[in-house]
């Protein structure tokens, strides 16, 4: 049996693991619970990584305040929009395939936290990378709006999976959803955690190798705590 204490990045990936992972990883003796990171400890503030340092902090003082071998700490951090100052950032932009850069950031994350209860993930290139593995889902909550479903499942399909979706300002997958429903910016909590758990585990783990990678190390943690 494990715990695992996840930090995630927005209000968006708290209820999808809510709702979708922790019951799944129960079922193998992981035992987690989600928040987000904190941004401001005075003001109480929480959610995105703007800064690294305050979310490595965040990191260090949860590893710290829990220091059995059978708790560990997941991240839930997007590669769209990471701060310049994360590990290995410069370096990672010269890295062209995504699966490549993001293992590269996800090293020099490890390296610089340093303790082995800690198993980081970066999501590619964002949390709306999970709803393109079908977008046709999204209709659940915009109905009659055929056409705009269609150019998204174009989108789709113009990549080997939607990890390879790529992080342009205009073309992140949350920009390219908004592109197509402005009013997705403001409901994105309710209806981008609840597509997710409509499309399902499978199909998502499926389509998203680097997704998969991480559920599946995550899953063998109840029965592998880390030695002294």
């Amino acid at each position: 049996m494990a715990r695992l204490n996840v930090i995630v990045e927005g209000e968006t990936e708290e209820a999808f693991w809510n709702s979708v992972l922790v019951p799944h990883l129960a079922n193998f003796n992981v035992f987690a619970s989600a928040q987000r990171v904190v941004t401001n400890r005075k003001l109480a503030m929480k959610g995105g990584v703007v800064n690294y340092e305050k979310a490595k902090n965040h990191i260090l003082r949860w590893l710290k305040q829990e220091r059995g071998n059978d708790v560990f700490l997941t991240t839930m951090f997007d590669v769209y929009g990471l701060p310049s100052t994360f590990p290995s950032y410069e370096s990672s932009r010269q890295i062209a395939v995504p699966h490549q850069r993001v293992l590269h950031l996800e090293q020099a994350f490890q390296a610089d936290i340093n303790d082995r209860r800690f198993v980081p993930h970066l999501q590619l290139h964002e949390f709306e990378t999970i709803l393109f593995c079908d977008p046709s889902r999204l209709a659940d909550f915009y109905f009659s709006h055929s056409k705009q479903i269609e150019e998204l499942i174009a989108i789709s399909t113009q990549f080997v999976n939607p990890e390879h979706i790529n992080d342009g300002e205009t073309t992140a997958p949350s920009k390219r959803i908004a592109n197509v429903f402005e009013r997705y910016e403001s409901e994105k909590t309710l209806v981008g955690s609840q597509t997710a758990a409509a499309i399902g585990l499978p199909l998502i783990r499926d389509k998203c190798p680097h997704f998969n990678n991480w559920i599946c190390r995550l899953e063998s943690l109840g029965g592998a705590a880390v030695p002294q």
